[in-house]
């Protein structure tokens, strides 16, 4: 479609007419917008309801695991310990996590002389544990200042948990294990830190579980309850508020945690309508772009068109003016004298040509525009048709080198190249200052035409370049007001060009000149 035709010269729609379809639509996905959160929150809500029912039933059914768990283990130790309680036995309870304190009750104390081991020992493990009257044991003692070595840690922490050694009171095993914890963590340790001191107070710990058996009185920490409703499938949360999960009385209550649904996939209708809303959303999104760029557009192209009309009536104007102005002297017997006669028509033909070339201009690029334009390849020397160019132009150059064999041929449009030169040339008479210094070259690289038209003009910057090809643009400089002009002959030339198949480089330094590269394919005769 060409840009001058009737679709391109009008708005497709008023401003009324979008304003009101913008608000249409606004009031339309605003409706969806509000049925689709509505839809959203009550699948939300009944999600949300199936899934606190499945929470319980999970809950009710670790409860009973861990209920049965306890029990079953609260059997298994008081087997292992035996009647009376094996001290030894302790140790490997609390390791297997069957319970995590095992408190046997304390008896008098009998000294026993230790030694404190040297490196030998504690590699081979014959340590000799001691204890005094009170409970304590000095080797114990000893060997808390040297816990960054790890026979020490390891030799200690079976005394600690009672696998070694004669019997210790429960405050100093406590105050020890503090000490051994300080310089690192030890879960098993911890727990039973927390159950001697407890019970060096006169009872057990508020948190966890404990049973009193014959022999001993057996306890389970919060951490290893915890883990025991996490090895049946459930997340629970331990206090006073809950529901009871052990078969003996106890504080510690147990409830599930709450179902968080923020990581929980919607139902396949709920996904839907959130795909619908947010199509929709996008649909609105679209509508609203693409009538601020029909706006934009037609702003645009109202503002070409008027540019485009100023610029072609003052083309037309100056050209027209100056004929008028010679015709009139002519008729009013001024130009009576034979070569001030001969000169004024010649003007007259200089401003019908260049009337003739303007309107020819504006012709071929209304067919490329509208793709109508057709190219016939024909055998042209490329020499002949650039001192054609040459000699038919009014306005010579003060110096012009040409660099083309004299039997270079290529295979093109004769007409379309001549447009390309002629523009070319043109271009660069127009935006020289000084005087006017033109370089035209051509060579066959290959099986493509290379032609290349230098001028030494006012150049591109940059930012200039990348705009120079675009229809009805022209550089912003103090020169380019003062030259005739619509902006067309670069965009034809880049149009004739593409026709051919080819493309147009352009290399360019603001204040130095322009060369401008042609090159086509398939230039072979």
């Amino acid at each position: 479609m060409s840009l001058f035709s009737p679709s391109h010269t009008r708005p497709d729609h008023p401003w009324v007419v979008r304003l009101a379809i913008l608000l249409l639509l606004a009031a339309g996905f605003g409706g969806w917008w509000w049925l689709m959160q509505r839809t959203l929150a009550n699948e939300r809500e009944a999600l949300s309801r199936r899934l606190e029912s499945e929470a319980l039933s999970r809950f009710e059914r670790a409860l009973k695991t861990v209920e049965a768990g306890l029990v079953r283990d609260l059997g298994e130790a008081a087997r292992a310990l035996g009647d009376p309680p094996d001290p030894a036995k302790v140790a490997p309870l609390m390791e297997q996590g069957l319970v995590s304190a095992c408190l046997l009750p304390e008896e008098p104390f009998t000294a026993v002389e230790g030694v404190v081991p040297d490196a030998a020992t504690l590699v081979s493990g014959e340590i000799h544990w001691g204890s005094d009257e009170s409970g304590r044991d000095p080797v114990v003692s000893a060997l808390l200042g040297r816990l960054d070595e790890a026979p020490v840690r390891a030799a200690l922490r079976d005394r600690l948990l009672g696998a070694a050694g004669p019997p210790m009171k429960a405050s100093f095993r406590h105050r020890s294990i503090e000490r051994f914890l300080e310089s690192g963590p030890d879960p098993v340790l911890a727990d039973l830190a927390t159950a001697e001191a407890a019970r060096a107070a006169g009872g057990l710990p508020a948190g966890g579980v404990g049973k009193p058996i014959e022999t001993a009185t057996l306890w389970w920490s919060e951490r290893q309850l915890m883990e025991r409703f996490e090895q049946a499938g459930v997340g629970v949360t331990l206090g006073e508020n809950g529901q009871r999960f052990t078969p003996w009385p106890s504080s510690v209550r147990a409830k599930p945690v709450g179902t968080d649904l923020g990581n929980t996939a919607f139902t396949t209708s709920t996904a839907l309508v959130r795909r619908v809303g947010l199509g929709s959303g996008l649909l609105f999104a679209a509508a609203v772009a693409g009538a601020l760029w029909s706006g934009w557009r037609d702003r645009r192209i109202a503002r070409l068109r008027t540019d485009l009309s100023a610029s072609f009536a003052h083309e037309l104007r100056t050209p027209l003016a100056g004929q008028r102005l010679l015709i009139e002297s002519l008729l009013g017997g001024i130009g009576q004298d034979p070569e001030k006669r001969k000169d004024y028509l010649r003007r007259i033909l200089g401003s019908n040509q260049r009337l003739g070339s303007l309107a020819e201009q504006f012709l071929t690029f209304s067919r490329l525009d509208r793709g109508v334009l057709r190219i016939d390849r024909s055998e042209t020397p490329v020499l002949e048709l650039v001192n054609e160019i040459l000699q038919s132009r009014e306005q010579p150059f003060d110096e012009c080198h040409v660099e083309i064999a004299d039997d270079l041929k290529a295979l093109v449009d004769r007409g379309a190249m001549a447009s390309i030169l002629g523009n070319l040339l043109e271009n660069a008479w127009k935006y020289t200052r000084g005087p006017k210094w033109i370089a035209i070259r051509a060579c066959r690289n290959g099986d493509r035409l290379e032609l290349e038209v230098e001028d030494r003009g006012i150049g591109f910057d940059p930012g200039q370049q990348r705009k120079a090809f675009r229809q009805f643009w022209r550089a912003e400089s103090g020169l380019d007001r003062q030259v005739d002009g619509l902006g067309l002959g670069l965009t034809i030339v880049a149009r004739l060009v593409e026709a051919h198949g080819g493309r147009v480089e352009l290399e360019s330094e603001a204040g130095r000149g322009s060369t401008f590269r042609v090159i086509l394919p398939e230039c072979d005769p």
